[in-house]
């Protein structure tokens, strides 16, 4: 059997938690496994790019958890990732090879695998249970805690291209941080919103020409364009 011991977990720390991922992706994989190694690898690479010192990433096929202890450290991650995807967004000439995404964010005790001892894979001292968990490099992939769900689960409320605020990193911060006012969080300035609403505006256009053929409802695509209007020119 395998053996783990939670009573040897380490403390939690409190920490930034982001969840940022490709807006169907699903439909995208299913229709070009091509189309969508495009989109994801691109995503990853300026993820890569803007990590900071602060910053942890455990990436998920077409998404990325994302930490910090600190609330700048995290704002600047999103804010210089947003800020290249839309330059990609924008200055790719054909709509079909465009792909948004967006975030949510949410604050509030995790623990990270790389700090879990090995005494927690040891039944008696000095014997341990030789599984893939105790591999460093796997165990590093892991993330625990509360706020990955909570960030998982309210990215459905962050618009295109937008960065939702979950209520937890609303209401609670670390050490003498304000916690964050509102529940959108903007990575450009408010006097250029507008112009960026236009190119997001132009591409629902586009979608709702071809809904069928790329699998995206009608009635989703004016969700989406309205979620849009209000972050970017709100």
């Amino acid at each position: 059997m395998l053996y783990f011991n939670s009573k040897e977990l380490p403390k939690p720390q409190n920490k930034y938690v982001s969840w940022i991922d490709i807006m169907g992706i699903q439909e995208k994989m299913s229709r070009s496994l091509a189309e969508s190694a495009n989109f994801i690898s691109k995503f990853h690479m300026a993820v890569s790019k803007n990590i900071n010192d602060d910053i942890l990433i455990y990436p998920i096929m077409d998404a990325v958890y994302a930490t910090s202890t600190k609330r700048t450290s995290m704002t600047d991650f999103i804010n210089a990732l947003f800020s290249d995807m839309f330059s990609e967004f924008s200055n790719e000439p054909k709509e079909i090879y465009k792909f948004i995404i967006r975030c949510s964010l949410a604050f509030g005790p995790v623990i990270h695998g790389k700090d879990i001892p090995d005494s927690a894979f040891q039944k008696t001292a000095g014997t341990i249970d030789k599984n893939n968990w105790i591999e460093m490099k796997y165990r590093e992939s892991i993330l625990l805690g509360i706020p990955m769900i909570q960030a998982h689960q309210s990215e459905r409320h962050a618009p295109p291209f937008g960065v939702f605020i979950h209520e937890s990193a609303r209401s609670f911060a670390q050490g003498s941080t304000n916690p964050i006012p509102l529940s959108w969080h903007k990575w450009f300035d408010d006097a250029d919103g507008c112009n960026k609403h236009k190119e997001v505006e132009k591409y629902f256009s586009w979608c709702r020409q071809n809904s069928f053929r790329i699998g995206y409802a009608e009635e989703k695509i004016d969700l989406h364009d309205k979620m849009a209007k209000q972050y970017f020119c709100g």
